[in-house]
């Protein structure tokens, strides 16, 4: 190999590291961005999505809700990877796959109750057009003793909550472009229920709160990461998001 040829093989290779170097240190800086303010004394699950690239369990750095990892989940370091749905799991013909799915067994910790509950997610998206995926939920439609649920809503997040009587209160923030997630850009969301019942989101700092109330909600479902867990060929479509998550907390 002559003298240009080896310096242009080492200009190369280190290019390729420092761009190596700086997806690594974004990643690292926008993921953990704010996750300080989210935990408190009243946290009950801090999953911080730093496990090694062939971990199997995520850990709850905050109690004991660790959970089981999908095998089609794929773990950075720094952010959880969701694959989202193929033309196999689209729709509500689409096939169980659980292994897109984390899962977090049932814990009284992880409902509302009929107290004050706060779920923050920090997550990246690419754009979505008229799908509607679940990000995080426990619980869901049509079960008894009622779920909460974050989803994206034709790429606009929107909290659920729904009680034992089938009452809903949403908070959501859309029709605007600048409140938008599904843009390839880190966004911090908090779905919130509030002492009185009332649902409040908060996106990036802007804030919505719903006019209708919710009473208690207590299932006995597990909690659930990036799509449905519940979903059948024939009725119920999966629902699974293509999302690149850093990390989530609850508190009460």
């Amino acid at each position: 190999m002559s003298l240009p040829d080896r310096f242009s093989l080492r200009l190369a290779i280190v290019f390729a590291a420092v761009v190596v170097f700086l997806v690594v240190a974004f990643d690292f800086l926008y993921t953990t961005e704010a996750r300080g303010a989210t935990v408190t004394d009243g946290t009950v699950a801090d999953w911080r999505m730093e496990e090694a690239t062939d971990a199997t369990v995520m850990v709850d750095s905050a109690g004991d809700h660790d959970g089981k990892i999908g095998r089609r989940v794929t773990l950075t370091g720094h952010a959880y990877l969701f694959p989202g749905e193929t033309p196999e799991t689209a729709g509500p013909a689409g096939a169980y796959q659980p292994g897109r799915l984390v899962q977090v067994p049932e814990s009284d910790s992880l409902d509302p109750g009929d107290g004050a509950f706060a779920v923050t997610v920090r997550f990246l998206m690419p754009e979505v057009e008229t799908h509607a995926p679940n990000l995080i939920q426990k619980g869901q439609d049509n079960q008894p003793v009622g779920y909460w649920k974050i989803a994206v809503n034709d790429g606009w997040p929107r909290c659920h909550f729904r009680d034992a009587d089938d009452t809903a209160a949403v908070g959501f923030l859309n029709g605007l472009e600048e409140y938008r997630v599904d843009d390839q850009e880190w966004h911090t969301v908090t779905c919130e229920r509030l002492d009185d019942g009332r649902t409040r989101i908060t996106l990036d700092g802007t804030v919505r709160t719903s006019h209708s109330t919710t009473q208690t909600i207590n299932n006995a479902r597990p909690l659930v990461m990036g799509g449905k867990l519940d979903c059948a060929a024939d009725t119920t479509g999966c629902d699974y998001i293509e999302a690149r998550v850093a990390w989530v907390t609850i508190t009460h």
